[in-house]
């Protein structure tokens, strides 16, 4: 999820740059660090793994989620403005893996960016993988696909030249995807 945090800021930049502006763009997407703590076997206790994360302090909006593991987009009335670099990070995150991967689960709070700028900083985001390899909450193509089918492309979708999803490989239709908020379009 960092690296295509980065991809995604170097992208805005460039995007920037094409227009003519000559500065760093304000960062739109951050993620939280993480570490996996290793405790080995000692006198009969089974080695066990843990992921920790910094305490994450909540903002004015509070704790937020954008984009769940099954691909369905929520917009969260208090956060509409910032859906569009949400849902644009996730797009981003399946362009330019070639369809294979996408960042989802996309949750967390907004935070103090640059100058009167704000961004949102992400928890404990999911991969989701063609061959569902990232764990039990890799809902994989499935998930992948609900995304698409109630993603629309926006601004900055089109402003980073992401691609319309049309060339992305599709998983089958599933009957029926639960949407919360973003109905078909």
């Amino acid at each position: 999820t960092r690296k295509f945090s980065q991809m995604f800021h170097n992208a805005h930049w460039d995007a920037f740059a094409m227009y003519g502006y000559d500065f760093e763009p304000a960062r739109l997407v951050s993620c939280n660090d993480a570490w996996v703590y290793d405790l080995l076997e000692i006198e009969g206790h089974k080695r066990q793994l843990f992921i920790a994360e910094p305490f994450l302090h909540g903002s004015d909006k509070a704790f937020l989620k954008w984009i769940n593991n099954r691909g369905e987009i929520l917009i969260p009335p208090e956060s509409s403005d910032f859906s569009m670099a949400v849902e644009a990070f996730a797009h981003f995150s399946l362009d330019k893996s070639g369809g294979k991967l996408m960042v989802s689960d996309l949750q967390g709070v907004l935070k103090q960016g640059t100058g009167n700028c704000r961004r949102v900083h992400l928890t404990d985001t999911q991969i989701l993988s063609l061959d569902q390899s990232f764990g039990a909450a890799d809902l994989g193509p499935t998930a992948m696909q609900t995304f698409r089918s109630l993603h629309v492309c926006n601004a900055l979708c089109k402003k980073l030249g992401l691609s319309s999803l049309g060339g992305i490989p599709r998983a089958p239709r599933t009957r029926s995807a639960i949407c919360n908020v973003r109905q078909r379009p």
